[in-house]
């Protein structure tokens, strides 16, 4: 089990309304509901793994482009979550994307700036 740390940084504003999108596909995938928002961590270098698993991109019936999305199943202070990667992203390599169940933020007090290892399962 790998371990990373990083720091939590505010989004981009665009995270928790295209993740609505794909609600529906990562309870299929993922095999659980997830909160619609991510939790960001920049991590001192670039974040190159062997992903898992994908969800493949698809149209929403309007014709809006989603793009795929990496994953890998991790976990917070013992909590199951996800790391992801989307295709189409504006973050740099080194900030990852978390996706759970929960607010994370909320559940465990966070704010931008705090520190948080995540376990890589």
């Amino acid at each position: 089990m790998n371990i990373i740390k990083g720091k939590i940084v505010p989004g981009l504003g665009v995270g928790g309304k295209i993740i609505q999108d794909y609600l529906a596909i990562f309870k299929n995938e993922l095999k659980m509901d997830i909160f619609p928002g991510t939790l960001n961590l920049q991590l001192e270098q670039d974040f190159e793994i062997k992903w898992q698993g994908y969800v493949e991109p698809f149209t929403k019936p309007d014709g809006t482009n989603r793009g795929g999305v990496w994953f890998l199943k991790a976990k917070i202070k013992n909590f199951p979550v996800f790391i992801i990667r989307p295709e189409l992203t504006r973050h740099p390599k080194n900030v990852i994307e978390i996706i759970s169940p929960i607010n994370i933020r909320k559940q465990y007090g966070l704010k931008d700036g705090d520190f948080l290892e995540v376990s890589i399962l």
